[in-house]
Protein backbone atom coordinates (compact mmCIF):
# COMPACT_ATOMS: atom_id res chain seq x y z
CA UNK A 1 0.00 0.00 0.00
CA UNK A 2 1.44 3.45 -0.85
CA UNK A 3 1.99 5.93 1.82
CA UNK A 4 0.83 9.59 1.74
CA UNK A 5 4.09 10.51 -0.10
CA UNK A 6 4.80 11.49 -3.22
CA UNK A 7 4.46 9.41 -6.19
CA UNK A 8 6.91 11.28 -8.77
CA UNK A 9 6.12 10.48 -12.56
CA UNK A 10 9.01 12.61 -14.05
CA UNK A 11 10.72 15.59 -12.83
CA UNK A 12 8.75 18.64 -11.94
CA UNK A 13 8.84 21.40 -15.06
CA UNK A 14 7.81 24.39 -14.42
CA UNK A 15 4.16 24.00 -14.04
CA UNK A 16 3.23 20.87 -12.51
CA UNK A 17 -0.53 19.51 -11.59
CA UNK A 18 0.11 18.22 -7.93
CA UNK A 19 -2.90 15.69 -8.18
CA UNK A 20 -4.11 14.02 -4.82
CA UNK A 21 -5.86 10.83 -4.36
CA UNK A 22 -7.78 9.55 -1.78
CA UNK A 23 -8.09 6.21 -1.52
CA UNK A 24 -8.53 3.65 0.92
CA UNK A 25 -8.49 0.59 -1.06
CA UNK A 26 -4.80 -0.46 -2.05
CA UNK A 27 -5.61 -2.51 -5.31
CA UNK A 28 -7.38 0.56 -6.63
CA UNK A 29 -4.40 2.60 -5.57
CA UNK A 30 -2.20 0.34 -7.28
CA UNK A 31 -4.17 0.75 -10.38
CA UNK A 32 -3.86 4.34 -10.09
CA UNK A 33 -0.41 4.43 -10.21
CA UNK A 34 0.07 2.05 -12.79
CA UNK A 35 -1.69 4.41 -14.92
CA UNK A 36 0.23 7.40 -14.05
CA UNK A 37 2.83 4.86 -14.98
CA UNK A 38 1.56 4.28 -18.39
CA UNK A 39 1.04 8.06 -18.82
CA UNK A 40 4.36 8.85 -18.74
CA UNK A 41 2.89 13.12 -18.20
CA UNK A 42 5.98 15.27 -16.73
CA UNK A 43 3.80 17.50 -15.77
CA UNK A 44 1.41 15.85 -13.46
CA UNK A 45 2.23 14.67 -10.12
CA UNK A 46 0.26 12.38 -7.68
CA UNK A 47 0.35 11.52 -4.02
CA UNK A 48 -1.88 9.55 -1.81
CA UNK A 49 -3.39 9.13 1.34
CA UNK A 50 -5.98 6.89 2.91
CA UNK A 51 -8.28 8.67 4.57
CA UNK A 52 -10.21 11.94 4.41
CA UNK A 53 -8.73 13.22 7.74
CA UNK A 54 -5.10 13.02 6.59
CA UNK A 55 -5.98 14.41 3.11
CA UNK A 56 -7.45 17.65 4.88
CA UNK A 57 -4.15 17.95 6.93
CA UNK A 58 -2.08 17.56 3.69
CA UNK A 59 -4.58 20.19 1.83
CA UNK A 60 -3.75 22.56 4.67
CA UNK A 61 -0.53 22.27 4.87
CA UNK A 62 0.22 21.88 0.73
CA UNK A 63 -0.52 23.37 -2.50
CA UNK A 64 -2.54 20.86 -4.61
CA UNK A 65 -4.87 21.20 -8.21
CA UNK A 66 -7.08 18.23 -7.87
CA UNK A 67 -7.97 16.07 -5.47
CA UNK A 68 -9.00 12.26 -6.90
CA UNK A 69 -11.66 11.11 -4.57
CA UNK A 70 -13.45 7.95 -3.86
CA UNK A 71 -16.42 8.40 -1.88
CA UNK A 72 -16.62 4.74 -1.05
CA UNK A 73 -14.66 5.59 2.19
CA UNK A 74 -14.20 4.66 6.03
CA UNK A 75 -15.77 6.92 8.64
CA UNK A 76 -16.77 9.75 5.78
CA UNK A 77 -18.45 8.18 2.37
CA UNK A 78 -20.65 9.49 0.13
CA UNK A 79 -21.29 13.26 -0.32
CA UNK A 80 -20.26 13.91 3.10
CA UNK A 81 -16.57 13.18 2.55
CA UNK A 82 -16.76 15.84 -0.45
CA UNK A 83 -18.26 18.68 1.29
CA UNK A 84 -15.49 17.70 4.00
CA UNK A 85 -12.67 18.14 1.46
CA UNK A 86 -14.22 21.23 0.10
CA UNK A 87 -14.17 23.16 3.47
CA UNK A 88 -10.62 22.73 3.92
CA UNK A 89 -10.21 23.53 0.35
CA UNK A 90 -12.73 25.14 -1.42
CA UNK A 91 -10.73 26.20 -4.24
CA UNK A 92 -9.58 22.93 -4.52
CA UNK A 93 -11.08 21.08 -8.06
CA UNK A 94 -12.25 17.69 -7.28
CA UNK A 95 -12.84 14.38 -9.24
CA UNK A 96 -15.24 11.91 -7.87
CA UNK A 97 -14.02 8.32 -8.10
CA UNK A 98 -16.83 6.17 -7.59
CA UNK A 99 -18.27 2.51 -8.17
CA UNK A 100 -21.76 4.05 -8.73
CA UNK A 101 -22.52 4.17 -12.35
CA UNK A 102 -25.80 6.31 -11.90
CA UNK A 103 -26.10 9.64 -13.65
CA UNK A 104 -28.23 10.75 -10.91
CA UNK A 105 -25.60 10.55 -8.57
CA UNK A 106 -23.21 11.76 -10.78
CA UNK A 107 -24.73 15.36 -10.85
CA UNK A 108 -25.58 15.40 -7.56
CA UNK A 109 -21.42 15.14 -6.73
CA UNK A 110 -21.19 17.87 -9.20
CA UNK A 111 -24.18 20.22 -7.59
CA UNK A 112 -22.06 19.68 -4.30
CA UNK A 113 -19.32 21.25 -5.81
CA UNK A 114 -17.13 18.38 -7.64
CA UNK A 115 -15.56 19.13 -10.59
CA UNK A 116 -15.89 15.71 -12.62
CA UNK A 117 -16.92 11.86 -12.12
CA UNK A 118 -15.57 8.97 -13.44
CA UNK A 119 -16.46 5.33 -12.68
CA UNK A 120 -14.08 2.90 -11.43
CA UNK A 121 -13.50 0.43 -14.31
CA UNK A 122 -14.54 2.76 -17.15
CA UNK A 123 -11.18 5.07 -17.69
CA UNK A 124 -8.16 4.20 -18.78
CA UNK A 125 -4.85 6.23 -18.64
CA UNK A 126 -5.72 8.78 -21.26
CA UNK A 127 -9.35 9.29 -20.19
CA UNK A 128 -8.06 9.98 -16.58
CA UNK A 129 -5.55 12.18 -17.60
CA UNK A 130 -8.28 14.34 -20.16
CA UNK A 131 -9.97 14.56 -16.67
CA UNK A 132 -7.30 15.43 -14.53
CA UNK A 133 -6.75 18.35 -16.96
CA UNK A 134 -9.50 19.46 -18.02
CA UNK A 135 -10.85 19.50 -14.00
CA UNK A 136 -8.07 21.86 -13.47
CA UNK A 137 -8.61 23.96 -16.35
CA UNK A 138 -12.31 24.74 -15.55
CA UNK A 139 -11.52 25.67 -11.95
CA UNK A 140 -8.72 27.76 -13.22
CA UNK A 141 -11.21 29.44 -15.48
CA UNK A 142 -13.86 29.62 -12.96
CA UNK A 143 -10.93 31.20 -10.25
CA UNK A 144 -10.45 33.61 -12.89
CA UNK A 145 -14.29 34.42 -13.62
CA UNK A 146 -14.86 34.69 -9.36
CA UNK A 147 -11.56 36.94 -9.63
CA UNK A 148 -13.06 39.39 -12.47
CA UNK A 149 -16.28 39.46 -10.63
CA UNK A 150 -14.81 40.77 -7.33
CA UNK A 151 -11.73 42.48 -8.22
CA UNK A 152 -10.50 45.35 -11.05
CA UNK A 153 -8.51 43.74 -13.70
CA UNK A 154 -6.42 46.63 -14.15
CA UNK A 155 -5.24 47.66 -10.35
CA UNK A 156 -6.16 44.18 -8.68
CA UNK A 157 -7.77 46.22 -6.29
CA UNK A 158 -11.66 45.31 -5.04
CA UNK A 159 -14.28 46.73 -7.80
CA UNK A 160 -17.69 48.33 -6.72
CA UNK A 161 -19.78 45.28 -5.53
CA UNK A 162 -17.46 43.80 -3.76
CA UNK A 163 -16.22 47.12 -1.74
CA UNK A 164 -20.00 47.12 -1.08
CA UNK A 165 -19.72 43.84 0.27
CA UNK A 166 -17.00 44.88 2.53
CA UNK A 167 -19.19 47.81 3.93
CA UNK A 168 -21.78 45.55 4.67
CA UNK A 169 -20.03 43.00 6.89
CA UNK A 170 -18.40 46.05 8.61
CA UNK A 171 -21.83 48.39 9.08
CA UNK A 172 -22.54 45.21 11.59
CA UNK A 173 -19.60 45.35 13.51
CA UNK A 174 -19.69 48.46 13.86
CA UNK A 175 -23.20 48.62 15.07
CA UNK A 176 -22.31 45.27 17.21
CA UNK A 177 -19.02 47.44 18.80
CA UNK A 178 -20.67 50.96 18.96
CA UNK A 179 -18.11 52.27 16.66
CA UNK A 180 -17.62 55.09 13.96
CA UNK A 181 -16.90 53.85 9.85
CA UNK A 182 -14.74 56.80 7.27
CA UNK A 183 -15.54 56.23 4.07
CA UNK A 184 -13.45 58.04 1.90
CA UNK A 185 -14.02 58.75 -1.79
CA UNK A 186 -11.11 59.57 -4.26
CA UNK A 187 -10.87 61.12 -7.49
CA UNK A 188 -8.02 62.09 -9.54
CA UNK A 189 -7.77 65.91 -10.42
CA UNK A 190 -7.99 66.63 -14.34
CA UNK A 191 -7.31 62.86 -15.34
CA UNK A 192 -8.93 63.41 -18.90
CA UNK A 193 -6.27 65.28 -19.83
CA UNK A 194 -3.83 62.54 -19.26
CA UNK A 195 -5.52 60.49 -21.20
CA UNK A 196 -6.16 63.34 -23.87
CA UNK A 197 -2.69 63.92 -23.54
CA UNK A 198 -0.84 61.09 -23.44
CA UNK A 199 -3.25 58.44 -24.32
CA UNK A 200 -4.67 55.76 -22.61
CA UNK A 201 -2.35 53.49 -21.91
CA UNK A 202 -0.68 55.95 -19.49
CA UNK A 203 -3.46 56.74 -18.31
CA UNK A 204 -3.93 53.11 -17.33
CA UNK A 205 -0.23 53.18 -15.57
CA UNK A 206 -0.96 56.07 -13.89
CA UNK A 207 -4.13 54.29 -12.33
CA UNK A 208 -1.77 51.05 -11.49
CA UNK A 209 0.30 53.24 -9.56
CA UNK A 210 -1.73 55.26 -7.92
CA UNK A 211 -3.51 52.26 -6.52
CA UNK A 212 -0.56 51.18 -5.20
CA UNK A 213 0.12 54.32 -3.21
CA UNK A 214 -3.33 54.01 -1.64
CA UNK A 215 -3.14 50.92 -0.83
CA UNK A 216 0.34 51.87 1.09
CA UNK A 217 -1.58 54.76 2.95
CA UNK A 218 -4.32 51.87 4.86
CA UNK A 219 -3.70 49.55 7.30
CA UNK A 220 -3.98 46.14 6.56
CA UNK A 221 -7.51 45.57 8.31
CA UNK A 222 -8.72 48.57 5.99
CA UNK A 223 -10.14 48.48 2.37
CA UNK A 224 -9.83 50.38 -0.73
CA UNK A 225 -11.09 49.49 -4.24
CA UNK A 226 -11.49 51.28 -7.36
CA UNK A 227 -15.09 52.04 -8.11
CA UNK A 228 -14.72 53.10 -11.67
CA UNK A 229 -12.51 55.77 -13.99
CA UNK A 230 -10.16 57.06 -11.62
CA UNK A 231 -12.66 57.32 -8.69
CA UNK A 232 -11.30 55.02 -5.62
CA UNK A 233 -12.79 53.95 -2.11
CA UNK A 234 -11.35 53.60 1.39
CA UNK A 235 -13.34 51.69 4.03
CA UNK A 236 -11.56 52.68 7.71
CA UNK A 237 -12.58 51.22 10.43
CA UNK A 238 -12.93 52.20 14.27
CA UNK A 239 -12.55 55.73 13.30
CA UNK A 240 -12.14 57.70 17.04
CA UNK A 241 -12.34 60.97 15.89
CA UNK A 242 -12.17 63.27 12.81
CA UNK A 243 -8.44 63.70 14.09
CA UNK A 244 -7.75 60.04 12.78
CA UNK A 245 -9.73 60.46 9.58
CA UNK A 246 -7.68 63.90 8.87
CA UNK A 247 -4.30 61.65 9.61
CA UNK A 248 -5.50 59.01 6.19
CA UNK A 249 -6.42 61.62 3.95
CA UNK A 250 -3.30 64.04 4.97
CA UNK A 251 -0.93 60.46 4.42
CA UNK A 252 -2.94 60.30 0.62
CA UNK A 253 -2.14 63.82 -0.03
CA UNK A 254 1.22 63.30 1.16
CA UNK A 255 1.96 60.34 -1.22
CA UNK A 256 0.76 62.27 -4.35
CA UNK A 257 2.99 65.14 -3.24
CA UNK A 258 6.02 62.39 -5.13
CA UNK A 259 5.97 62.55 -9.18
CA UNK A 260 4.58 59.56 -11.08
CA UNK A 261 7.36 58.16 -13.01
CA UNK A 262 5.47 57.20 -16.55
CA UNK A 263 7.29 56.35 -20.02
CA UNK A 264 6.32 60.04 -20.94
CA UNK A 265 8.46 61.17 -18.15
CA UNK A 266 7.61 62.67 -14.84
CA UNK A 267 4.08 63.48 -14.13
CA UNK A 268 2.65 65.15 -10.75
CA UNK A 269 -1.47 64.86 -10.31
CA UNK A 270 -3.87 66.05 -7.74
CA UNK A 271 -7.02 64.53 -5.55
CA UNK A 272 -10.16 65.73 -4.48
CA UNK A 273 -11.30 63.39 -1.72
CA UNK A 274 -14.85 63.99 0.00
CA UNK A 275 -15.24 61.77 3.72
CA UNK A 276 -18.48 60.49 5.46
CA UNK A 277 -18.17 59.63 9.04
CA UNK A 278 -21.11 56.65 10.00
CA UNK A 279 -22.05 53.94 11.85
CA UNK A 280 -24.81 52.20 10.02
CA UNK A 281 -27.71 52.76 12.35
CA UNK A 282 -29.10 55.25 9.94
CA UNK A 283 -27.58 55.64 6.89
CA UNK A 284 -27.05 52.63 4.16
CA UNK A 285 -24.09 51.71 2.41
CA UNK A 286 -25.59 52.56 -0.72
CA UNK A 287 -25.63 56.40 1.19
CA UNK A 288 -22.64 55.97 2.33
CA UNK A 289 -20.86 56.07 -0.85
CA UNK A 290 -23.42 58.96 -2.09
CA UNK A 291 -22.42 60.98 0.67
CA UNK A 292 -18.92 60.08 0.43
CA UNK A 293 -19.29 61.57 -3.16
CA UNK A 294 -21.39 64.35 -2.76
CA UNK A 295 -18.18 65.79 -0.24
CA UNK A 296 -15.82 64.92 -3.40
CA UNK A 297 -17.42 67.21 -5.64
CA UNK A 298 -17.67 69.73 -3.18
CA UNK A 299 -13.74 69.13 -2.73
CA UNK A 300 -12.96 69.41 -6.79
CA UNK A 301 -15.57 72.35 -7.09
CA UNK A 302 -13.14 74.10 -4.60
CA UNK A 303 -10.27 73.71 -7.48
CA UNK A 304 -9.49 70.26 -6.23
CA UNK A 305 -6.12 69.12 -4.05
CA UNK A 306 -7.61 68.71 -0.87
CA UNK A 307 -10.63 66.94 0.86
CA UNK A 308 -14.19 68.03 2.24
CA UNK A 309 -16.38 66.33 5.17
CA UNK A 310 -20.13 65.76 4.65
CA UNK A 311 -22.07 68.06 6.51
CA UNK A 312 -26.16 69.30 6.61
CA UNK A 313 -25.73 71.43 3.96
CA UNK A 314 -24.28 68.36 1.55
CA UNK A 315 -26.88 66.29 3.24
CA UNK A 316 -29.44 68.34 2.18
CA UNK A 317 -28.27 68.59 -1.49
CA UNK A 318 -28.31 64.84 -1.43
CA UNK A 319 -31.70 64.78 -0.16
CA UNK A 320 -32.80 67.38 -2.77
CA UNK A 321 -31.18 65.30 -5.55
CA UNK A 322 -32.66 62.64 -4.59
CA UNK A 323 -36.17 63.76 -4.71
CA UNK A 324 -35.46 64.98 -7.83
CA UNK A 325 -34.20 62.05 -9.38
CA UNK A 326 -37.79 60.29 -8.11
CA UNK A 327 -39.87 63.22 -10.20
CA UNK A 328 -37.58 63.66 -13.40
CA UNK A 329 -39.52 61.37 -15.51
CA UNK A 330 -43.05 62.83 -14.60
CA UNK A 331 -41.49 66.29 -15.13
CA UNK A 332 -43.20 67.28 -18.24
CA UNK A 333 -45.65 64.16 -18.12
CA UNK A 334 -47.18 65.66 -14.58
CA UNK A 335 -46.98 69.75 -16.18
CA UNK A 336 -44.12 69.85 -12.69
CA UNK A 337 -42.27 72.16 -15.07
CA UNK A 338 -43.47 76.07 -15.53
CA UNK A 339 -42.25 79.05 -16.94
CA UNK A 340 -41.31 82.10 -15.56
CA UNK A 341 -40.37 85.54 -17.68
CA UNK A 342 -38.19 88.65 -16.10
CA UNK A 343 -38.40 91.79 -18.12
CA UNK A 344 -35.39 93.59 -20.25
CA UNK A 345 -35.51 97.29 -20.75
CA UNK A 346 -33.34 99.72 -22.34
CA UNK A 347 -32.07 103.00 -21.47
CA UNK A 348 -34.98 104.83 -21.98
CA UNK A 349 -37.40 102.43 -19.90
CA UNK A 350 -38.90 100.84 -22.86
CA UNK A 351 -40.09 97.04 -22.85
CA UNK A 352 -37.26 95.41 -25.18
CA UNK A 353 -37.86 91.50 -24.34
CA UNK A 354 -37.72 89.12 -21.51
CA UNK A 355 -35.75 86.38 -20.00
CA UNK A 356 -37.25 82.69 -19.98
CA UNK A 357 -36.69 80.78 -17.08
CA UNK A 358 -37.40 77.47 -16.45
CA UNK A 359 -38.62 76.30 -12.90
CA UNK A 360 -39.87 73.23 -11.45
CA UNK A 361 -42.87 72.29 -8.37
CA UNK A 362 -42.75 69.01 -7.00
CA UNK A 363 -45.27 68.20 -4.77
CA UNK A 364 -43.38 67.68 -1.64
CA UNK A 365 -40.97 70.39 -1.78
CA UNK A 366 -42.69 73.34 -3.79
CA UNK A 367 -41.01 75.48 -6.28
CA UNK A 368 -37.22 74.59 -7.08
CA UNK A 369 -35.51 76.81 -8.69
CA UNK A 370 -32.18 76.79 -11.79
CA UNK A 371 -29.63 76.51 -9.51
CA UNK A 372 -31.04 73.73 -7.27
CA UNK A 373 -31.82 71.48 -10.29
CA UNK A 374 -30.06 72.50 -13.46
CA UNK A 375 -26.77 70.70 -12.37
CA UNK A 376 -28.63 67.06 -12.24
CA UNK A 377 -30.65 67.97 -15.57
CA UNK A 378 -27.09 68.27 -16.74
CA UNK A 379 -25.67 64.91 -15.09
CA UNK A 380 -28.57 62.81 -15.83
CA UNK A 381 -28.82 64.14 -19.51
CA UNK A 382 -32.63 65.13 -18.72
CA UNK A 383 -31.42 68.64 -19.66
CA UNK A 384 -32.00 67.69 -23.14
CA UNK A 385 -35.60 66.87 -23.12
CA UNK A 386 -36.73 69.80 -20.83
CA UNK A 387 -34.60 72.34 -22.61
CA UNK A 388 -36.30 71.49 -25.69
CA UNK A 389 -40.26 71.58 -23.93
CA UNK A 390 -38.83 75.35 -22.07
CA UNK A 391 -37.85 76.32 -25.83
CA UNK A 392 -40.88 75.26 -27.22
CA UNK A 393 -43.70 76.54 -24.02
CA UNK A 394 -41.63 80.24 -24.31
CA UNK A 395 -41.81 80.54 -28.23
CA UNK A 396 -45.91 79.47 -27.83
CA UNK A 397 -46.51 82.06 -25.10
CA UNK A 398 -44.50 84.32 -26.68
CA UNK A 399 -46.09 84.43 -30.06
CA UNK A 400 -49.48 84.73 -28.14
CA UNK A 401 -48.59 87.94 -26.91
CA UNK A 402 -47.53 89.17 -30.35
CA UNK A 403 -50.71 87.85 -31.62
CA UNK A 404 -52.56 89.40 -28.75
CA UNK A 405 -50.78 93.24 -29.11
CA UNK A 406 -49.63 92.42 -25.42
CA UNK A 407 -45.72 93.05 -26.90
CA UNK A 408 -44.62 94.76 -30.11
CA UNK A 409 -43.62 93.09 -32.91
CA UNK A 410 -39.70 93.35 -32.28
CA UNK A 411 -40.06 91.82 -28.59
CA UNK A 412 -37.02 89.98 -28.14
CA UNK A 413 -37.89 86.14 -26.42
CA UNK A 414 -34.08 85.05 -24.34
CA UNK A 415 -34.35 81.15 -23.65
CA UNK A 416 -31.11 79.53 -21.96
CA UNK A 417 -29.87 76.73 -23.24
CA UNK A 418 -26.96 74.16 -21.85
CA UNK A 419 -23.93 72.77 -23.35
CA UNK A 420 -25.43 69.17 -23.46
CA UNK A 421 -28.40 70.66 -25.52
CA UNK A 422 -26.25 72.68 -28.00
CA UNK A 423 -23.95 68.93 -28.17
CA UNK A 424 -26.68 67.16 -29.46
CA UNK A 425 -25.98 66.59 -33.09
CA UNK A 426 -29.83 67.35 -33.98
CA UNK A 427 -29.63 70.69 -32.09
CA UNK A 428 -29.96 73.06 -34.83
CA UNK A 429 -32.48 70.94 -36.37
CA UNK A 430 -34.92 71.25 -33.39
CA UNK A 431 -34.53 74.45 -33.11
CA UNK A 432 -35.70 75.51 -36.65
CA UNK A 433 -38.53 72.84 -35.87
CA UNK A 434 -40.04 74.71 -32.73
CA UNK A 435 -39.60 77.99 -34.48
CA UNK A 436 -41.88 76.81 -37.70
CA UNK A 437 -44.21 74.82 -35.65
CA UNK A 438 -44.95 77.75 -33.23
CA UNK A 439 -44.57 80.33 -36.07
CA UNK A 440 -42.86 82.38 -34.05
CA UNK A 441 -40.26 85.25 -35.98
CA UNK A 442 -36.96 83.78 -35.48
CA UNK A 443 -34.96 87.65 -35.34
CA UNK A 444 -36.72 87.86 -32.27
CA UNK A 445 -35.29 84.77 -30.67
CA UNK A 446 -31.87 84.65 -28.84
CA UNK A 447 -30.31 81.53 -27.29
CA UNK A 448 -27.93 82.90 -24.09
CA UNK A 449 -25.25 80.34 -23.52
CA UNK A 450 -22.80 80.69 -20.82
CA UNK A 451 -19.03 81.89 -21.12
CA UNK A 452 -17.87 78.74 -19.77
CA UNK A 453 -19.75 76.65 -21.60
CA UNK A 454 -18.37 78.37 -24.67
CA UNK A 455 -15.61 78.32 -23.52
CA UNK A 456 -14.92 74.51 -22.52
CA UNK A 457 -16.63 73.64 -26.03
CA UNK A 458 -15.51 75.62 -28.56
CA UNK A 459 -14.97 73.21 -31.27
CA UNK A 460 -18.01 71.72 -31.15
CA UNK A 461 -20.41 74.80 -30.80
CA UNK A 462 -19.13 77.13 -33.52
CA UNK A 463 -20.63 75.31 -36.30
CA UNK A 464 -23.83 74.80 -34.49
CA UNK A 465 -24.30 78.32 -33.80
CA UNK A 466 -23.24 79.88 -36.78
CA UNK A 467 -25.26 77.38 -38.40
CA UNK A 468 -28.20 79.04 -35.86
CA UNK A 469 -26.80 82.54 -36.85
CA UNK A 470 -27.18 81.90 -40.11
CA UNK A 471 -31.01 80.68 -39.76
CA UNK A 472 -31.70 84.19 -37.93
CA UNK A 473 -31.37 83.34 -34.39
CA UNK A 474 -29.09 85.45 -32.01
CA UNK A 475 -26.73 84.60 -29.78
CA UNK A 476 -26.03 85.93 -26.21
CA UNK A 477 -22.96 84.81 -23.85
CA UNK A 478 -24.60 84.91 -20.67
CA UNK A 479 -22.76 85.01 -17.26
CA UNK A 480 -20.23 87.42 -18.98
CA UNK A 481 -17.05 88.35 -17.02
CA UNK A 482 -17.15 84.90 -14.65
CA UNK A 483 -15.53 82.38 -17.70
CA UNK A 484 -12.24 84.32 -17.76
CA UNK A 485 -12.34 83.75 -21.35
CA UNK A 486 -9.50 84.02 -24.08
CA UNK A 487 -10.27 87.10 -26.36
CA UNK A 488 -9.06 85.58 -29.68
CA UNK A 489 -11.44 82.73 -28.86
CA UNK A 490 -14.49 85.39 -27.89
CA UNK A 491 -13.74 87.16 -31.51
CA UNK A 492 -14.68 83.85 -32.93
CA UNK A 493 -17.90 83.00 -32.08
CA UNK A 494 -20.93 84.59 -33.57
CA UNK A 495 -22.93 86.26 -31.16
CA UNK A 496 -24.27 90.07 -30.99
CA UNK A 497 -24.59 90.37 -27.09
CA UNK A 498 -22.80 89.82 -24.07
CA UNK A 499 -24.57 89.46 -20.63
CA UNK A 500 -22.74 91.08 -17.66
CA UNK A 501 -23.16 88.49 -15.12
CA UNK A 502 -25.63 89.40 -12.13
CA UNK A 503 -22.74 88.72 -9.47
CA UNK A 504 -20.99 91.96 -10.23
CA UNK A 505 -23.88 94.05 -9.08
CA UNK A 506 -23.47 92.60 -5.44
CA UNK A 507 -20.36 95.42 -5.24
CA UNK A 508 -21.79 98.15 -7.51
CA UNK A 509 -20.82 100.63 -7.51
CA UNK A 510 -19.30 100.62 -3.79
CA UNK A 511 -16.14 98.60 -5.09
CA UNK A 512 -13.55 100.37 -7.38
CA UNK A 513 -12.34 97.37 -9.24
CA UNK A 514 -16.17 96.58 -10.16
CA UNK A 515 -16.90 99.61 -10.93
CA UNK A 516 -13.77 99.68 -13.74
CA UNK A 517 -13.97 96.42 -14.47
CA UNK A 518 -17.77 96.83 -15.40
CA UNK A 519 -16.64 100.49 -17.65
CA UNK A 520 -14.05 97.97 -19.05
CA UNK A 521 -16.97 95.07 -20.61
CA UNK A 522 -18.73 98.22 -21.74
CA UNK A 523 -15.84 99.55 -23.79
CA UNK A 524 -14.79 95.97 -24.91
CA UNK A 525 -18.46 95.65 -26.01
CA UNK A 526 -18.68 98.21 -28.02
CA UNK A 527 -15.49 97.95 -29.49
CA UNK A 528 -16.33 94.35 -30.76
CA UNK A 529 -19.75 96.32 -31.70
CA UNK A 530 -21.97 93.79 -29.35
CA UNK A 531 -24.34 94.78 -27.53
CA UNK A 532 -24.23 94.75 -23.85
CA UNK A 533 -27.08 93.77 -21.08
CA UNK A 534 -26.02 93.81 -17.44
CA UNK A 535 -28.69 91.93 -15.32
CA UNK A 536 -28.66 91.61 -11.16
CA UNK A 537 -29.48 95.78 -11.30
CA UNK A 538 -31.22 95.98 -7.83
CA UNK A 539 -31.45 100.27 -7.40
CA UNK A 540 -32.00 103.22 -9.17
CA UNK A 541 -28.59 104.26 -8.36
CA UNK A 542 -27.00 101.51 -9.75
CA UNK A 543 -29.38 102.36 -13.16
CA UNK A 544 -28.14 105.93 -13.36
CA UNK A 545 -24.58 104.81 -12.80
CA UNK A 546 -24.37 101.88 -15.65
CA UNK A 547 -25.92 104.71 -17.75
CA UNK A 548 -23.20 107.38 -16.86
CA UNK A 549 -20.50 104.39 -18.28
CA UNK A 550 -22.59 104.26 -21.18
CA UNK A 551 -25.01 100.57 -20.73
CA UNK A 552 -27.97 100.71 -22.59
CA UNK A 553 -29.73 97.65 -21.43
CA UNK A 554 -31.01 96.18 -18.43
CA UNK A 555 -32.69 93.45 -16.33
CA UNK A 556 -32.91 93.35 -12.94
CA UNK A 557 -35.01 93.33 -9.65
CA UNK A 558 -35.63 96.66 -10.00
CA UNK A 559 -37.91 96.46 -12.88
CA UNK A 560 -39.15 93.19 -11.70
CA UNK A 561 -38.42 89.94 -10.62
CA UNK A 562 -39.76 86.89 -12.47
CA UNK A 563 -42.97 86.60 -13.00
CA UNK A 564 -45.53 83.67 -13.98
CA UNK A 565 -47.57 84.00 -17.18
CA UNK A 566 -50.62 85.38 -14.79
CA UNK A 567 -48.31 88.21 -13.37
CA UNK A 568 -46.20 89.33 -16.30
CA UNK A 569 -49.29 90.45 -18.57
CA UNK A 570 -49.34 93.40 -15.52
CA UNK A 571 -45.72 94.18 -15.10
CA UNK A 572 -45.67 94.86 -18.86
CA UNK A 573 -48.08 97.44 -18.28
CA UNK A 574 -45.77 99.43 -16.46
CA UNK A 575 -43.20 100.33 -18.23
CA UNK A 576 -43.13 103.50 -19.51
CA UNK A 577 -40.80 105.38 -21.67
CA UNK A 578 -38.52 108.47 -20.24
CA UNK A 579 -38.28 111.76 -20.95
CA UNK A 580 -35.00 112.43 -21.64
CA UNK A 581 -33.40 114.82 -18.90
CA UNK A 582 -30.23 116.59 -18.54
CA UNK A 583 -29.87 114.89 -14.86
CA UNK A 584 -25.93 113.70 -14.98
CA UNK A 585 -25.22 111.29 -12.15
CA UNK A 586 -21.87 111.10 -10.51
CA UNK A 587 -19.67 108.04 -9.92
CA UNK A 588 -18.82 108.07 -5.72
CA UNK A 589 -15.49 109.12 -4.85
CA UNK A 590 -13.12 106.08 -3.34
Amino acid sequence: MLSATEISVDDRPNEVIRALQVESESSDTCLMYEYFTDLCAADIELSHTDSVSMACQLLMKESYDVVLLDLNLPNRAGLEALHTILQSAPDIAVVVISDIDSETFAIQTLKAGGQDYIVKGQFDHYSLNKTIRYAHERKKIKDRLTYLAQYDPLTKLLNRESFLSRMSEAVDRSIRNENTLAVFFIDLDDFKQVNDTYGHAMGDELLTQVAERFTLSIRREDTIARLAGDEFAILVESVNSTESSNVVSEKLFELMEIPFQLPSGELYITISVGITLFNGKKVSIENALKQADAAMYRAKKESGNTYHYYDDELERKLKLRNLLKENVLLAIQNEQLFIEYQPQVDKENRLIGVESLLRWKIPKLGVIYPASFIPFLEDTGSIVPCGEWALRKSCQQVKIWYDSGVVPADFILNVNVSAKQVRCSDFFTTVKTIVAETSFPVDNLVLEITEVTLMEEHKWSIETLRKLVELGVSITIDDFGLGRSSLSYLATFPFSTMKVDRSFMAHFPQDHDTVVLIKTLIGLAKSLDKQLIVEGVESQLQRDLLLELGCEKFQGFLFSKPQPIDHIQDIFKHFEPEIPTNKVVHLPSY
